[in-house]
């Protein structure tokens, strides 16, 4: 990656949710954050060239995140898609 990106991890009721946090540069000066989710069935890793490589180029840090129902979420956790 040219820009610094770190897996993070979210609780979530008694257990986490697995994410990327991917920053414009290593300066940690203060800049906006874009939070992007997929929806149905997508995975954090296409969330990339979905939107976060946009963000970055626009000087924004952006946080994605499998929900339930969603990659790892449910394919290791077998944590279900919720109607709320």
């Amino acid at each position: 990656m040219d820009t610094p990106v770190e897996q993070i991890k979210i609780p979530y009721e008694n257990t986490i949710l697995t994410g990327y946090f991917y920053q414009v540069d290593d300066s940690h000066k203060p800049s906006p954050t874009l939070i992007i989710h997929g929806g149905y069935d997508s995975i954090g890793e296409e969330l990339y060239f979905r939107g976060a490589a946009a963000a970055i180029q626009r000087g924004y840090n952006c946080l994605t995140f499998e929900g339930p129902g969603q990659g790892s979420a449910l394919r290791e956790q077998h944590l279900p898609f919720r109607p709320d």
